[in-house]
């Protein structure tokens, strides 16, 4: 009988504690459709204007042709109207991750989302020691379960997600640039020898305070050496990186991208890109 009455008070323990999973499966489901169509529809104020090439541009007026072909260029302007922390928008074709960006400090928008409200998907965020004009930018994510925000970069662990979807294409508020995957990156923050990635070469202008005509030669000379060092230690450091990455890349512009990988505690997954456009 003690022991029918064991099975039952078990039983009952199993049933309660699976009401509970079911019903916080339940909610962070429900949170996180509600999250995606939010992103969803600040994707289509900004891609409002996308199109093939032959349809930006109708009129055979020079001047008629260029301000229709600037108007059909998607720009962040419209959406630094909603939040004035945009600085950028992020795509990965054929993949989802298609989010604006927004630049604040290393905080806030781990636990807010675009429209300033509480979120566990949080936002995409420009690191804070990054200038947003300047030629590397480290963007942090969440990985999330259900796949969206950074939950798509564990799939360029495989060379075959990595060949189809080599590209990236990021609109820094001026221009919208195209930029190929170069590298990847695993680090354990929890080891002493883990290399620093998110220790980036401090913008030139934050270096003496000066603005970009300032800069003196030797200034920009220090940076780019600077950014070269911390380039090939990346690629080092890389758990794979492209083998016709050439010495020229050195001075161009650099993305990573960087989410928890959950290998082990503390584990961080980072993607580097580097600019097609220069």
């Amino acid at each position: 009988m003690k022991k029918e009455k064991g099975y039952l008070i078990l039983g009952l323990i199993c049933l309660v504690c699976a009401g509970i999973t079911g019903g916080l499966l339940l909610r962070y489901g429900l949170q996180s459709h509600k999250q995606q169509e939010q992103y969803d529809a600040i994707a289509q104020i900004y891609h409002e204007n996308d199109g093939p090439p032959d349809e930006k541009v109708t009129s055979q007026d020079t001047d008629k042709s260029q301000d229709a072909e600037t108007d059909a260029i998607p720009s962040t302007a419209r959406l630094q109207e909603l939040n004035p922390d945009c600085v950028g928008w992020l795509q990965i074709p054929d993949t989802g991750l298609d989010y604006p960006v927004v630049y604040r400090d290393n905080q806030y928008y781990l636990t807010h989302n675009f429209m300033d409200e509480r979120a566990s998907a949080g936002a995409i965020f420009l690191d804070e020691g990054c200038d947003p004009d300047g030629d590397i930018r480290l963007l942090h994510g969440h990985h999330m379960k259900d796949g969206s925000m950074f939950g798509i970069l564990k799939k360029y662990k495989k060379a075959e997600f990595r060949e189809a979807h080599r590209e990236i294409v990021y609109q820094d508020g001026q221009k919208e640039g195209r930029y190929k995957v170069v590298g990847l990156l695993l680090a354990d923050l929890t080891t002493e020898d883990y290399f620093h990635y998110e220790d980036i070469p401090k913008p030139i202008r934050q270096q003496n305070d000066l603005q970009q005509d300032d800069l003196s030669q030797k200034d920009m000379e220090k940076h780019n050496e600077d950014k070269k060092t911390y380039i090939r230690a990346f690629l080092k450091n890389a758990l794979w990186k492209d083998a016709d990455f050439s010495e020229k890349d050195y001075e161009k512009n650099f993305l990573l991208l960087s989410t928890c990988e959950y290998g082990t505690a503390d584990e961080r997954l980072v993607v580097l890109a580097v600019s097609e456009d220069d």
